[in-house]
């Protein structure tokens, strides 16, 4: 579902959006070492559900003839929607050694993108030369969760509560600006 609005007057243009999606019952296979088996592995995640939703704001502003102001925003949420069924073979012998287990993924941020990003841009245009300043920052940058250790595997071998919080906390990178 997306929603749009888009105004534009003598000196502005202005676009905004808002969107929701929701993604089900995804697949999703991952090829790794499986250090607790000592074997190289695969993962089959099934079950996956995502909910992406958000706004986007854009204007452009004519200043003057010569200059002119861009700004954009979005601020978004990206979120697993369910704890994905998993099954885990080895990869030679595709003898599953783990089967029917859950990956506890619900409610953790997707990553791979930025949920929040701001972007302003100065623009000056005299006899045919352009002149352009842009700042761009974007935050809420998210390392995407690893099913195997959002497993109960994963939790026997952690000893405590504690130290698998610890263990499956979801690390934030840092903002940043260009």
């Amino acid at each position: 579902t997306e929603l749009n609005y888009i105004m534009t007057l003598d000196r502005l243009r202005l676009k905004l959006s808002g969107y929701y999606t929701y993604s089900s019952d995804a697949t999703a296979i991952y090829s790794y070492y499986d250090v607790i088996q000592a074997a190289y592995s695969d993962m089959l995640a099934s079950g996956i559900d995502k909910e992406y939703y958000g706004v986007e704001v854009a204007a452009r502003i004519d200043v003057s003839s010569r200059f002119s102001l861009g700004l954009a925003a979005a601020a978004a949420s990206g979120r697993y929607g369910s704890d994905p069924s998993v099954e885990i073979r080895d990869d030679a012998t595709q003898v599953p050694y783990v089967i029917g287990s859950r990956s506890y993924m619900k409610g953790y941020r997707l990553g791979g993108s930025p949920q929040t990003v701001l972007s302003a841009e100065l623009r000056y245009n005299s006899r045919g030369w352009l002149t352009t300043v842009v700042y761009n920052y974007m935050a809420d940058r998210y390392i995407t969760p690893n099913p195997l250790r959002r497993m109960e595997r994963a939790f026997n071998l952690a000893g405590s509560t504690e130290r698998f919080r610890e263990f499956v906390l979801q690390e934030k990178i840092p903002d940043a600006g260009t």
